[in-house]
């Protein structure tokens, strides 16, 4: 029992400071775009604001959605105790 909840833990804070690496990563693409005037560039040669954002949104959505489902699919496929039995499971 003591076993299954250090590990459950210890997977717990590993996956926080994993995802707190991928949530950083979220603020590049601004940074970079700012830099090289790429969003200036689309603007100016056509693209609608709404589009752009819209895009931008769709491309962060799937750079979070897919990792946070490989979580799920970790979680459930080693069975770790303290994420899918009793109460715990959705």
């Amino acid at each position: 029992m003591l076993g299954s909840m250090l590990y459950g833990f210890v997977f717990a804070y590993v996956m926080s400071f994993g995802m707190s690496f991928l949530l950083g990563t979220f603020i590049l693409l601004p940074v970079k775009e700012r830099s090289s005037g790429a969003k200036h560039c689309q603007i100016i040669s056509g693209v609608q604001p709404s589009t752009y954002w819209l895009t931008m949104f769709t491309c962060d959505l799937a750079s979070f959605v897919v990792p946070s489902l490989c979580v799920v699919g970790v979680v459930r496929a080693f069975d770790i105790e303290p994420y899918v039995h009793g109460s715990n499971v959705w």
